[in-house]
């Protein structure tokens, strides 16, 4: 069997969106028990720098399916926001693209050293990131290409998206309940 045609390389940076870098997603409707996160890159960044990327998808294929292909011909890892109907407000845009693997991935600073601690804990959503893709194929569902996530270099912070529970405190106002009568 002929070794299957792989390429690594960074992304450009983009917004971190549903990340799980730190614990595989399980336990949810459609979790699959991978570490993984989603990546919003500006149109505008990825006709700059995006090309790379895209050349490597493409190169990955034509070795996987042994002719060149566009990339309307396959499944690949580049979503239009512009083009889901159901994408959010904040996606618009924005190109997204998807990585994960089965092994937790090197998260590191602008300075390339790891990020550990409380730093580590306040990754989220809506951060700007680049990612160390490893571009390979598939042989599942009709085959296509995909990315694995090897490292994440976190950039600075940005703001969260979506607001989660603590959206739903602004519904509650505070109340008087006298010392006595708060835990009868």
């Amino acid at each position: 069997m002929a070794k299957k045609e792989r390429v690594v390389l960074a992304t450009p940076v983009g917004r971190l969106s549903f990340p799980m870098l730190t614990k595989k997603d399980e336990g949810r409707k459609y979790s699959d028990g991978k570490f993984k996160t989603d990546l919003l890159i500006p149109k505008d960044v990825w006709k700059k720098e995006g090309k790379a990327l895209v050349e490597a998808v493409l190169k990955v294929a034509a070795a996987h399916f042994g002719k060149a292909v566009k990339l309307k011909d396959f499944k690949h890892p580049f979503k239009d926001c512009d083009e889901n109907p159901k994408a959010m407000a904040f996606m618009k845009g924005h190109i997204m693209i998807r990585a994960k693997s089965s092994s937790a991935p090197l998260i590191v600073g602008p300075d390339r050293k790891p990020i550990t601690g409380e730093a580590l804990a306040a990754l989220k959503g809506g951060d700007y990131a680049r990612l160390s893709v490893s571009v390979y194929a598939y042989e599942q569902q009709g085959g296509g290409v995909t990315l694995g996530l090897e490292a994440v270099q976190f950039r600075n912070a940005g703001e969260a998206f979506g607001q989660g529970k603590e959206a739903s405190l602004s519904v509650l106002d505070e109340m008087e309940v006298p010392l006595d009568e708060a835990f009868a």
